[in-house]
């Protein structure tokens, strides 16, 4: 077995139904089955940029429930496919499926934490695929697509779970095949595995839309997270966050988040933080008892010099001149 960033630690803990627990039988880590218990094997592997893959074969000699937890604390899908055997998953918080292979389940953790529950009958044998794709890289893959309105839902509100399932076909079957019986070994093996995803992706996003695609993105959900952008910015005047953070707050790819920031706003995001923080430098200057070095201080700027090469720039006079003037005050629209 070998371990894939970035969807490791995996916790496991599997009950019978005479209550015997891997608890009793195992010592930590990933508890297998034990020679009475039953028998299995499974492996991890690399499947490219924030994409992991798993593959399980086993069976337990009594009726088994298997809690799976991956300790990762960023979202992600997870892509399941049952090659063969028959059996129920719980997703815990969101509800049960079929664990079967006419379908392809697909579970969106937005909490990564909660645990999910497989069940299956005495010597069932499963033959199991699992494909982990972070929220991240699905939306990178989906940037400048018309995006399927489940998942276009579920990577603006990531911190939700979710569920659905697409059917099997012969080419799905095929991929996942694939996936589990790689030609190559090392680095060939990663690429090859990275391609299939891309594969795989693609067939679900062409399932999912089922000529019901969402809109990239609608003008009024635009400006919705234009605005949820402008409060996180507000709220950190003292240091403008990264590209990465704002995209996620966004839930969509930074580089259509800076185009759609313009569009909305008409101006970028520096732009817009600059003004933002003129306008509260001029109401805080209001205040004569708060020295220009606090106010300085309290918007970010390392430097009063900065800040006051920053003012002029935006007003056309410095923060002290803009004090002495009360005509200055009525005509950039600040008053008492």
């Amino acid at each position: 077995m070998t371990s894939a960033d970035p969807f490791m630690p995996l916790s496991r803990r599997w009950v019978l139904s005479n209550g015997l627990s891997s608890d009793d039988a195992c010592d930590g880590g990933l508890p297998a089955f034990t020679p009475s218990v039953g028998k299995e094997e499974f492996s991890f592997a690399d499947a490219g940029r924030g994409c992991s893959f798993l593959h399980y074969r086993g069976a337990a000699y009594q009726p088994v429930r298997n809690e799976v937890t991956i300790n990762n604390d960023q979202p992600f899908l997870m892509i399941r496919s049952v090659l063969a055997g028959r059996g129920e998953f719980l997703f815990k918080g969101v509800g049960t499926t079929a664990d079967t292979d006419d379908r392809v389940n697909l579970f969106f953790h937005g909490n990564p934490t909660d645990a999910c529950v497989s069940m299956h009958n005495a010597h069932e044998e499963m033959n199991v695929a699992a494909l982990m794709i972070s929220a991240d890289r699905l939306q990178s893959l989906c940037e400048g697509m018309r995006v399927p309105a489940m998942l276009d839902d579920l990577l603006t509100q990531r911190n939700r779970n979710g569920m659905s399932q697409v059917r099997m076909s012969a080419v799905k079957r095929r991929l996942f095949a694939d996936l589990v019986t790689s030609p190559y070994t090392g680095g060939l093996e990663r690429l090859y595995r990275e391609g299939k995803v891309l594969e795989i992706v693609a067939a679900l996003l062409d399932d999912l839309a089922g000529g019901k695609a969402a809109p990239p993105y609608s003008r009024e959900r635009r400006q919705a997270r234009i605005r949820a952008v402008c409060d996180h910015l507000l709220a950190n005047l003292n240091a403008m966050p990264s590209q990465e953070i704002l995209a996620r707050e966004a839930g969509m790819p930074p580089r259509q988040l800076a185009e759609t920031f313009r569009d909305v706003t008409g101006m970028t995001m520096p732009q817009w933080m600059v003004n933002r923080k003129m306008e509260m430098a001029a109401r805080m200057l209001l205040d004569e008892a708060l020295p220009v070095k606090e106010i300085s201080h309290r918007l970010g700027y390392a430097q009063v010099s900065t800040f006051t090469t920053a003012f002029s720039r935006h007003y056309g006079f410095p923060p002290a001149d803009f004090r002495k003037s009360r005509v200055t005050r009525h005509f950039v629209g600040i008053d008492r």
